[in-house]
């Protein structure tokens, strides 16, 4: 190939670079889940899950090679169990949201440097979905639809947890490249 190389094979690994290209921009919200359960070490103490999903979004995020924008509106539902009975259900509102963060790539794992999400209730287990968050993502074979979640443990010997609990984290968000579907 002396002067034009269009079909020749590309003799590197894809997977080294620290970007993804099928991440790379504006992805519209199809919806989120969190949940995150306190869970004892013992018997005889309660059982806490907090569980938020979203209700409502115009909500978007971008990817460049360096940074995530956020941008837009959404609400969502809280809701606070108690050895398995409901004892609060909130709505809240995030309104005009635009903020920019850097984000680092391992495979098919992100580190953003501040969740996707500013989940603020009153409830304290959700102080877990907050700040630096590590997610696995997915792109649909089409790259029509991007998922992020999470499945984690945390247990009493690392930072912010309690003594004798466990805290178990499992969230989901999903996300489109073609709003028009779901509008």
């Amino acid at each position: 190939c002396a002067f034009k190389c269009d079909n020749e094979p590309v003799d590197f690994d894809l997977s080294t670079l620290n970007i993804n290209p099928k991440l790379l921009g504006e992805w519209y919200l199809v919806e989120f889940n969190a949940e995150v359960s306190y869970i004892p070490q013992t018997e005889n103490q309660a059982i806490t899950e907090t569980r938020v999903f979203s209700t409502a979004s115009v909500f978007t995020i971008t990817f460049d090679n360096d940074n995530y924008r956020v941008r837009g509106d959404y609400t969502y539902n809280s809701r606070i169990k108690i050895n398995g009975i409901e004892n609060t259900s909130n709505f809240y509102t995030n309104n005009d949201i635009d903020s920019t963060h850097g984000y680092t790539l391992n495979n098919n794992e992100v580190l953003f440097e501040e969740s996707l999400f500013d989940i603020t209730t009153q409830e304290a287990n959700t102080l877990f979905l907050q700040g630096e968050q590590t997610s696995d993502f997915e792109v649909s074979e089409n790259g029509q639809y991007l998922i992020f979640f999470q499945n984690e443990t945390l247990t009493d010997s690392q930072q912010m947890v309690p003594d004798g609990f466990n805290i178990t984290k499992r969230t989901s968000s999903i996300w489109t490249k073609d709003f028009t579907s779901f509008s």
